[in-house]
């Protein structure tokens, strides 16, 4: 995908980004792929990232729930905010997306302190 430049109409975006994005719709294929991804982040000596899941609430939720099961790396997990410059069909609503990372920061803050309790957690949800 480097043959080709970001935003173009046959950029890397459309042609593997979103296509890509559309898939974490569904919650197996989002857990396999975020699994397959902390591992290789683990391999490679890893210890902690910054990690952005989908658009999708769900799927990014899936996230955080394959790095507390795996153990690691330490994450900071984001969900993507999408409202421009994208597939259609794709677009979140300012409300939407609102919600969402609302819900998504509930969610993470509260699957964290499930462990031992103790700070810092495992798992921290981040807004950029």
């Amino acid at each position: 995908g480097i043959d080709r430049p970001l935003m173009a109409e046959d950029g890397f975006l459309k042609k593997y980004a979103f296509p890509i994005e559309q898939t974490m719709q569904d919650r197996q294929r989002a857990e396999h792929t975020y699994r397959m991804a902390l591992d290789q982040i683990l391999g490679l000596g890893t210890t902690t990232a910054l990690v952005y899941g989908s658009a999708h609430l769900e799927a990014s939720k899936v996230l955080v729930d394959v790095a507390l099961q795996r153990g690691g790396p330490r994450c900071c997990v984001g969900k993507t905010a999408m409202d421009r410059n994208c597939s259609d069909g794709y677009v979140e609503t300012l409300e939407a997306s609102l919600s969402h990372t609302e819900a998504f920061m509930q969610y993470t803050q509260a699957r964290a302190k499930e462990g031992d309790g103790r700070s810092p957690y495992l798992v921290q949800p981040v807004v950029t």
